[in-house]
């Protein structure tokens, strides 16, 4: 039970309040849940391409420490994490008809970020025996790790919505392309300032979502703003 409250609470909490700014046109949360549970499905994948890899390209530059660093931060990690989840929004939202305003493509990617997250909390709390390690796990994780796929998750989420509702098909493609190549940026650059685990690193990392947040803030901001359903919501 310890394990389930740490590794949902966060989850929980940070749903919520995507939940709440969606304010003109509220999703349905049986598909909020099903990305949810997506989200987490796609793990099983996830562990067997980062297991390819690892084992063909990341090992073989095992002289090379930095590079090796690189590649498992970059392509490893943020690669093959976000285009999965990038791969499921797409098969499960994209062309949904609930998919009608710009807010929903930041809080359907949160969601499925969400679920990612939470099954690979769950992983990481089952290799440790003792509640100070699960408490101090749990800790580090909903502090740093959740709030960075959170993070990843809500840029491509306002990418995604850049597509959407673009006019003209080729811009949108270079929109999700675009989402999609930051989202892997991000996630690759969080995990390669964490792989060493410095001062530095630390503080590199804290400036970096500081900038990032603040980004995805005035993207919720502008999503609310160009709602079809804010008119009729004020009137």
């Amino acid at each position: 039970m310890l394990i389930l409250a740490l590794a949902l609470g966060p989850m929980a909490a940070v749903a919520a309040y995507f939940y709440h700014r969606d304010k003109y046109e509220k999703e349905p949360l049986f598909l909020l849940l099903k990305a949810f549970f997506a989200g987490a499905c796609v793990i099983p994948l996830v562990i067997v391409l980062e297991l390819l890899i690892h084992v063909f390209v990341v090992n073989p530059a095992s002289s090379f420490p930095v590079l090796k660093a690189l590649l498992k931060a970059f392509l490893e990690a943020g690669l093959v994490e976000e285009s999965c989840k990038f791969a499921v929004f797409m098969r499960l939202i994209y062309r949904n008809k609930e998919f009608n305003e710009p807010y929903d493509g930041i809080l359907y990617s949160v969601m499925i970020a969400l679920g990612f997250a939470f099954l690979e909390n769950l992983f990481h709390f089952v290799g440790h025996n003792s509640d100070l390690m699960i408490y101090k796990t749990g800790a580090v994780r909903a502090g740093v790790a959740v709030l960075g796929h959170v993070l990843f998750g809500a840029v491509m989420g306002y990418y995604f919505s850049k597509a959407k509702f673009s006019a003209d098909d080729g811009a949108g493609k270079i929109w999700l392309l675009k989402g999609l190549g930051i989202a892997v940026f991000l996630h690759g650059l969080y995990d390669f300032l964490v792989f060493f685990y410095t001062t530095l690193g630390a503080a590199l990392v804290i400036i970096s979502f500081y900038y990032s947040w603040k980004f995805v803030f005035r993207a919720i901001v502008e999503a609310q703003a160009s709602s079809p359903f804010k008119k009729q919501k004020d009137a």
